[in-house]
């Protein structure tokens, strides 16, 4: 067990928030409780005026290290936080999102130490009313139909980021771009956590947004290749399954949780690889 941070970290994880202390705060509860101790926490804070930064200086933890200054966007912000990262693998984990218990990262860095270039596991929802919804991650390999599992729940190794950053003209979908792109033509060693990695705070941008998100989507397929008409058809069908979770939770949730869950550990088919 890593209990002491070095100078190369095993896990980074970034943080990026703007007037939500309360979120920031459960965030660091899940963190603090990691049976894992060997990671560094980085807070990108966008200027908050709700007591975020007294919050940050009361912490005395030396894995942290924060910075509050305005910025262009989530997205920016998670751009500095990966230039600051120095551990081996990272993990974007927001304000409000938490780990899904104590154990989390013990249990990836056995998958990490396995020669991973990238590990994922299922998540858990949790809506504005409360509800916590369990979230089974699809097939890697289901790239093309959107992101497999939620953002929080991908542990990328940080050797391969290095050249990599956000692209801000994706304001919602800039997660599943630059995700694609990790992936692209890189043989990549992908792990299946097959447990709960993150609760993800659900209400936030990507699903107020959920049509911009879709059309950006769309851009960033076609920009690494896939033809016009299976990206259409795609297009189609997310907003098709945007629209029942509108309708019939209920049924969307029964279809969600019984998801595809296979395993993916081989070579990953890319958007760009489709006529």
């Amino acid at each position: 067990m890593h209990e002491t941070l070095g100078s190369e970290p095993f896990f980074s994880v970034i943080s990026v928030c703007r007037d939500h202390c309360e979120g920031l705060r459960a965030t660091w509860t899940s963190l603090a409780a990691q049976t894992w101790g060997d990671y560094e926490w980085i807070v990108i804070d966008g200027g908050s005026q709700d007591g975020t930064q007294a919050f940050l200086e009361a912490l005395d933890d030396v894995r942290l290290s924060w910075v509050s200054e305005t910025d262009e966007g989530i997205y920016d912000a998670m751009n500095k936080g990966l230039a600051r990262a120095r551990g081996r693998y990272v993990l974007f984990l927001n304000a409000g999102d938490a780990l899904a218990g104590a154990g989390v990262f013990a249990r990836i860095a056995g998958l990490c130490d396995q020669g991973a270039d990238f590990v994922y596991g299922d998540s858990l929802e949790r809506l504005e009313n409360g509800e916590v919804h369990y979230k089974p991650a699809k097939s890697v390999r289901a790239l093309d139909w959107g992101l497999f599992t939620h953002h929080q729940a991908m542990f990328y190794v940080r050797g391969a980021l290095v050249d990599l950053r956000y692209d801000l003209r994706y304001q919602i979908a800039a997660d599943y771009d630059l995700t694609a792109r990790f992936l692209k033509d890189r043989d990549c060693v992908v792990r299946r956590a097959d447990f709960a990695v993150c609760v993800f705070e659900g209400g936030g941008l990507s699903q107020r947004s959920a049509g911009q998100g879709r059309g950006e989507q769309f851009a960033a397929r076609r920009a690494l290749g896939m033809g016009l008409i299976r990206n259409g058809f795609i297009y189609a069908a997310q907003a098709l399954v945007w629209r029942i979770r509108q309708v019939s939770p209920r049924l969307y949730w029964h279809l969600k949780s019984s998801g595809n869950t296979a395993r993916a550990d081989g070579p990953v088919q890319n958007p760009g690889n489709h006529p």
